[in-house]
């Protein structure tokens, strides 16, 4: 499938986002899904959020179908009433 030009501009912003990240302060990063998600809501600026959002969705796309009920029900905990995930 061919890129858009504007969906080129948005992996090169979340290319550079990644690089970020990994030059980070020595800050230990979350693997899992529900960390990486965590750690979407607590970072600042487009880039890095960027990166994290193809993280969770790249995270997503390797979990059989247990663990995404698993992480749904996280998010619901967390962010679908009171409560913090």
């Amino acid at each position: 499938m061919r890129q858009t030009f504007v969906s080129q501009i948005f992996n090169s912003i979340a290319d550079a986002g990644r690089e970020l990240l990994d030059r980070g302060a020595g800050k230990a990063r979350s693997h899992s899904i529900e960390g990486v998600c965590r750690d979407l809501l607590t970072q600042r600026g487009e880039a890095s959020g960027m990166a994290l959002a193809r993280e969770v969705v790249d995270l997503w796309w390797g979990l059989d179908e247990e663990e995404k009920l698993a992480f749904m029900m996280f998010c619901k905990r967390g962010w679908g009433g009171s409560g913090s995930p």
